[in-house]
């Protein structure tokens, strides 16, 4: 018997959720035909990729991320232990606040899914998860993780999904859409946001952008305007300094932003850094809506 391929396995998986699922273009129902393709009511019609994927954008978007970015951040995020203090504390938050015994769990701006993956891997209860990104390549890269889990390329101010289906919107290191948010979420569920705090990459931050503006950064802006939307169940910062070799170095370069308007001398003088400690310094929030 021959191997079922990536893209028949996710069919079968998408399959059994695709009444979460809604037509970007008309909003009608879904369902899949033909384990190859998801098809709404009006015939508009959106391949499954041969990795497994679903890309249910209007029209194609180049973003300024790439597949190497990518690649270095899932092997940063699965191969050390940065941040799984961080994914841990997220896994006691959904336990503790979600009694539903299976959860949706909505990654908006999910990124190559490594986040997504490990929350739902550490989850006591069953959990579906959908992790979608406007990137055609982070969804790409995300179906290189062997778990079941739906991805999708999808803008987070137009989610293709219908309204109230998440128990747990997710929003790690990623742009928020509160409108959007508002319309995924059950009316009992909780939004994670993860952001950056104060000490946040500290050093490699002091290296490229000492003395100027972009040395300190204040997450105050973001949680005020988190706090304006939802009622804040709790707020938790999760510090820790950890110990990285060259290599962790090297592909961490490779992934933050931070690095991205860094002229030659900069990068040159950090990937030259001899950094040896790395601050991962982030803030969860936790809200309900305001009822």
């Amino acid at each position: 018997m021959s191997k079922m391929s990536k893209k028949v396995k996710s069919a079968i998986y998408l399959q059994q959720y695709e009444n979460v699922f809604a037509c970007p273009i008309c909003q009608s129902d879904v369902h899949i035909d033909n384990l190859s393709r998801m098809i709404c009511d009006n015939h508009h019609a959106f391949d499954i990729a041969k990795q497994g994927y679903i890309n249910l954008m209007n029209k194609p978007l180049t973003t300024n991320y790439h597949k190497q970015l990518f690649l270095a951040r899932q092997q940063v995020l699965t191969e050390t232990t940065l941040y799984q203090s961080v994914i841990q504390a997220i896994i006691k938050i959904i336990e503790q606040s979600v009694s539903k015994e299976h959860l949706t769990i909505l990654d908006m701006g999910c990124g190559e899914g490594s986040h997504l993956v490990q929350i739902c891997r550490g989850l006591s209860k069953s959990s579906v998860g959908i992790g979608i990104d406007i990137s055609k390549e982070a969804i790409a890269t995300a179906t290189n993780h062997e778990d079941s889990m739906i991805w999708s390329v999808a803008d987070i101010a137009q989610v293709p999904l219908k309204e109230h289906q998440a128990d747990v919107v997710l929003n790690f290191l990623s742009p928020s859409n509160y409108a959007e948010f508002d319309r995924m979420m059950h009316e009992d569920g909780i939004i994670i946001k993860v952001v950056p705090n104060k000490d946040y990459l500290r050093e490699i931050r002091d290296l490229l952008f000492q003395h100027t503006e972009r040395e300190n950064y204040s997450n105050q802006a973001v949680i005020d305007r988190f706090r304006e939307k939802y009622r804040i169940m709790t707020q938790q910062t999760i510090r820790d300094v950890h110990e990285i070799d060259q290599v962790t170095l090297d592909t961490l370069i490779q992934m933050t932003p931070l690095t991205w308007s860094a002229s030659p001398a900069q990068l040159e003088r950090l990937t030259h850094s001899n950094m040896k400690q790395l601050t991962i310094d982030l803030d969860i929030l936790i809200g309900k809506r305001y009822v």
